[in-house]
């Protein structure tokens, strides 16, 4: 069957739908924003430990046994929620003396 030229218009420039206006009014979020900025740099060689949106490297940061198996009992006990948009305080002390430990580079929490 041969399609008419019509038809072949349609595939070729489909109809442009207009978006809902709560999709025209959102605002982009900041983190992925910024994730996209600190790839960008890291690209071009900046060293950089990218901490953001929870993509560790395991090559730079490499679970320790013990962590793996408090995840694992956190799952089975259904601690699922993110925590608070800033984090615990707590874990991030403890990853700020961690990196400075072992890259000798100062955090702030």
């Amino acid at each position: 069957m041969q399609s008419t030229g019509m038809e072949a218009n349609k595939i070729m420039n489909p109809p442009v739908l207009a978006s809902s206006k709560m999709a025209d009014t959102l605002i982009p979020s900041e983190i992925i924003k910024l994730a996209n900025e600190i790839n960008l740099k890291m690209q071009s060689g900046e060293q950089i430990f990218n901490l953001t949106i929870g993509d560790f490297d395991p090559r730079i940061f490499p679970l320790p046994e013990l962590l793996t198996q408090l995840i694992m009992k956190a799952y089975e006990d259904h601690q699922t929620n993110y925590p608070t948009a800033n984090g615990m305080l707590d874990l991030r002390q403890n990853l700020a003396l961690h990196i400075s430990d072992r890259f000798a580079f100062k955090l702030s929490c």
